[in-house]
């Protein structure tokens, strides 16, 4: 389809610093395959724990 080639496109052409791409990769890496899914953001698109990721809320 075309969206899958969009956002094929899309994922392709964001630029991120190859520091994180390897961190990002490596907790992949390390995740066990049962608790992977399409959708994971940790280890696939942005690095951290799930604190930093809005899981926690923010305490003022």
């Amino acid at each position: 389809m075309f969206s899958d080639f969009l956002r094929e496109l899309e994922l392709r052409t964001r630029p991120v610093h190859p520091e994180s791409r390897a961190a990002m990769q490596a907790r992949w890496d390390a995740l066990p395959d049962h608790v992977r899914t399409p959708n994971q953001l940790l280890g696939r698109g942005a690095v951290g724990c799930e604190g930093t990721h809005g899981v926690f809320p923010n305490v003022i």
